[in-house]
């Protein structure tokens, strides 16, 4: 899997047969608020899982969310 953005290797509860998937900062539908939240909460220390559950972003490394099911 070359430098692209994760794939979730298991099927995402509730979500039937589908995997998770993950868009990056360039995504339409990219929250550039959630992800500047993010990377200040990092910044002042809080942990991945606090960031992921306020924010909706991972910003370790290249940053990026998941997109919802319902858009699928």
């Amino acid at each position: 899997m070359g430098g692209g953005l994760p794939r979730a290797s298991a099927p995402i509860e509730g979500a039937g047969s589908r995997t998770g998937v993950f868009a990056g900062p360039m995504a339409k539908t990219a929250d550039m608020q959630a992800m500047q939240r993010a990377k200040d909460m990092a910044k002042a220390g809080a942990n991945r899982d606090q960031i992921w559950k306020e924010s909706g972003w991972n910003v370790e490394g290249k940053p990026y969310f998941e997109i919802s099911d319902e858009m699928l």
